[in-house]
């Protein structure tokens, strides 16, 4: 890449994926407006973007299983950048980033109409939205290139230097698949986090470690944590009248939803430290997976959350040390136990259905920790109505700019 001072720079290549969304959410609609809800498409509220959006293929942006040719798309926008001096999509909201998994790049000649067209036809095929339609290996790019450069070396121009960058950075891929072999994909494995028993006396730990358990579970690309909106919307038809979450109900609904795992805890004041204690059981059995404890002054009690977390991911099968998992772990917030307790509070008042308090929720989740992306989100996803919607991407793009 090239910085501000033209300088060229060896960048490092992030991962770029879509969490799946637990929950689909219609629309705030005015009472009774049954047809504009008609209109309105569902918007996914959980669904959380991590990695760089602008060269993140189609199938990684809608969930899907990524490989070799999810690269090869990226390697397309690199080598369009380089050619145009621009990037082949605007992507700076989540729904431009959907919106964009259905259609073709403009060609990079007609940007440019002095970039050849052979050269051109190389790049639309990297960019094809359907994967099947592009390169499928990394060697089929490299063919195409050399029969084109072995041409171009004999003329002038400064599109040789383009192809011959990403004739590299395709080479070095090739190098790196053959020499490393690629590790098996670890199978699905499905989370439900039941509700943590608070035996400080302090509220502001109610209904707080759950979500930040559950995203530091998500860190391990197979494993999904089931929605608790979902799960206590079911544990309330399996048991009415039901305020807790605990472990008997939810292993009573990972059981009737197909749940593998089911995840407990609690939470305890001794002294000056809090002491978090979680334990991971076979729904259908009981059987115990991992138990672990660790303990903490209270401003650090969602550190050993994390820290928590990376062991169940460990005993699920995550490979990935846990020293490497913290430093990589999304930031769901380590700066405010409040933030995160208020972020909570906000989730709940949109499952409730009060969205103009959840409203006010998130704001002050912002407030307290300005860098938490996910509460801007959680704004943007809230404000569908018409006229709102400039309010609402205006919030997606400080999500964006916040992403881990």
């Amino acid at each position: 890449m090239r910085d501000a001072q033209h300088r060229i720079v060896v960048m490092d290549f992030g991962v770029a994926h879509l969490a799946e969304a637990a929950e689909i959410r219609p629309p705030r609609l005015p009472s009774g407006d049954v047809s504009a809800m008609q209109a309105q498409p569902f918007r996914s509220r959980t669904g959380v973007l991590v990695g760089t959006p602008a060269y993140m293929a189609p199938e990684q942006a809608l969930g899907q299983e990524a490989d070799v040719r999810s690269d090869i798309f990226a390697v397309g926008i690199i080598f369009f950048e380089l050619l145009s001096g621009t990037l082949p999509f605007k992507v700076d909201t989540p729904d431009v980033l959907l919106k964009r998994t259905r259609e073709k790049a403009k060609p990079v000649h007609e940007i440019d109409p002095k970039v050849p067209r052979s050269l051109s036809k190389i790049v639309e095929r990297c960019l094809e939205p359907l994967c099947d339609f592009r390169y499928q290996t990394a060697t089929e790019v490299l063919t195409h290139l050399d029969a084109w450069l072995a041409p171009a070396w004999r003329k002038a121009g400064k599109w040789i230097a383009a192809a011959a960058a990403v004739l590299l950075l395709v080479g070095t891929q090739i190098l790196v698949q053959r020499t490393h072999k690629t590790p098996t994909q670890h199978a699905p494995v499905s989370v439900l986090v039941a509700d943590f028993k608070n035996d400080t006396g302090d509220a502001v730990f109610e209904g707080t470690l759950e979500p930040a358990f559950g995203t530091a579970l998500e860190g391990a690309s197979f494993v999904s944590s089931y929605s608790r909106a979902e799960a206590h919307r079911v544990a309330a038809q399996l048991q009415p009248g039901a305020t807790m979450l605990d472990e008997s109900l939810a292993r009573l609904v990972a059981t009737r939803e197909g749940i593998h795992n089911v995840v407990t805890g609690s939470i305890r004041k001794q002294g000056d430290r809090y002491e978090v204690q979680v334990r991971t059981v076979d729904p259908f059995t009981g059987k115990v997976l991992v138990s672990s404890g660790s303990g903490s002054e209270k401003k650090d009690v969602l550190v050993v959350v994390a820290k928590l977390a990376a062991r169940v991911r460990k005993a699920l099968g995550d490979a990935v040390p846990e020293s490497v998992q913290l430093a990589q772990a999304e930031t769901f917030t380590t700066r405010s136990l409040e933030a995160a307790h208020e972020y909570a509070r906000a989730m709940n008042l949109e499952i409730a259905g009060k969205y103009d308090d959840a409203i006010k929720a998130f704001k002050h989740t912002i407030e307290l920790d300005p860098g938490m992306g996910r509460a801007y989100e959680g704004i943007g996803g809230l404000l569908t109505n018409p006229g709102q919607q400039e309010e609402g991407e205006k919030y997606f793009k400080l999500a964006l700019a916040r992403i881990d």
